[in-house]
């Protein structure tokens, strides 16, 4: 759990940092999630109202989806969260948006750093740019090795084209 007391700010604007590990936010189940996570706080305190901006860093072991190789990347997310002692702003269904009854509450905001960090894995893990994968033929890592298969592959319904220009 992440959990942030209001009355611990003073009022106007703050910075601190905070290292948690992953299962503290419930990504210990996943796997890709083993070193810790970073979380640098910048708040401004307003009456009993905290705005914070947070810079999450951390590294996430991923498998490359082209060859298949481990490799870790490098993840780097803002996010901003209210806490508020307003109860009309906090209910405009803002999923970073908390409500505090208790002026100087306690309130845990565990599940936005957990979205906000597996929203921002990539759709398509890559392990660098020029990837190779691997042959579609035997499987061989093109990225440690150079394969004999036949890489060109036609179109069936094109090889009759092709017997027509090998007839010249």
């Amino acid at each position: 759990m992440l959990n942030l007391k209001i009355c611990d700010f003073k009022e106007g604007q703050s910075h601190f940092a905070k290292t948690i590990m992953p299962n503290e936010i419930d990504l210990h189940d996943d796997g890709k999630f083993c070193k810790p996570i970073i979380i640098d706080f910048t708040i401004n305190k307003v009456d009993n109202d905290l705005y914070l901006k947070t810079i999450i860093s951390t590294i996430a072991e991923l498998e490359c989806d082209r060859c298949l190789e481990p490799f870790e990347y490098e993840l780097k997310e803002s996010l901003r969260i209210v806490i508020t002692s307003n109860a009309e702003l906090a209910q405009d269904n803002e999923d970073d948006v908390y409500y505090s009854r208790q002026p100087g509450g306690e309130i845990d905001i565990s599940e936005s750093i957990r979205q906000s960090i597996l929203v921002s894995l990539p759709v398509k893990k890559i392990c660098h740019p020029k990837c190779k994968g691997l042959c579609s033929k035997c499987g061989e890592n093109l990225n440690k090795v150079t394969c004999n298969c036949e890489t060109e592959t036609i179109d069936p319904r094109w090889e009759a084209l092709k017997k027509l220009s090998n007839q010249k």
